[in-house]
């Protein structure tokens, strides 16, 4: 009994946060993409340019409006890239992270911020220092993926 009680909390659970990314997502329509200021990783080779060109060819390959950075004023993705050296080896530790930033008002404290709407599950590993950009740019295009999923399913294509 206590296993199906324990069960139905979960989907229930679940039932709310597909919920609420329904929600935040809704009616989503423009997009800027914006990746985290990290000289460190840009010089171990990995392409800031091509890591924004990727996810915004992603976005816009399912009719989301990507404008052209004119400062902050549209939802955005937030790309976070990480990588360590290990001191033994030639090959680094790294993580990334995406989520959707938006303008929101905080009843609470009456006042306006940026605050993450939507996070994917990140991804992290090890691989050799070659392969690096090769995989940092592959773990964001996943992740874009998982936010589209996300976002198609809150905004379903109009069957004409």
């Amino acid at each position: 009994m206590m296993k199906k009680v324990i069960l139905m909390l979960c989907i229930i659970a679940t039932s709310k946060t597909l919920q609420a990314a329904d929600q935040t997502l809704n009616g989503l329509d423009s997009i800027e993409v914006i990746v985290e200021e990290d000289e460190d990783i840009w010089q171990r080779g990995v392409g800031r340019q091509a890591i924004i060109t990727d996810a915004e060819l992603q976005l816009r390959m399912v009719g989301l409006i990507v404008p052209y950075a004119q400062g902050i004023t549209v939802p955005y993705i937030y790309i976070q890239p990480n990588a360590f050296k290990r001191s033994d080896l030639d090959s680094y530790i790294w993580q990334v992270e995406i989520s959707l930033r938006a303008f929101v008002y905080v009843p609470r404290t009456q006042a306006f911020c940026f605050a993450s709407i939507w996070e994917s599950t990140g991804q992290y590993g090890v691989c050799p220092g070659s392969d690096l950009d090769d995989v940092i740019r592959k773990s964001v295009r996943d992740q874009i993926n998982q936010f589209l999923n996300a976002w198609l399913e809150a905004n379903p294509p109009i069957r004409r």
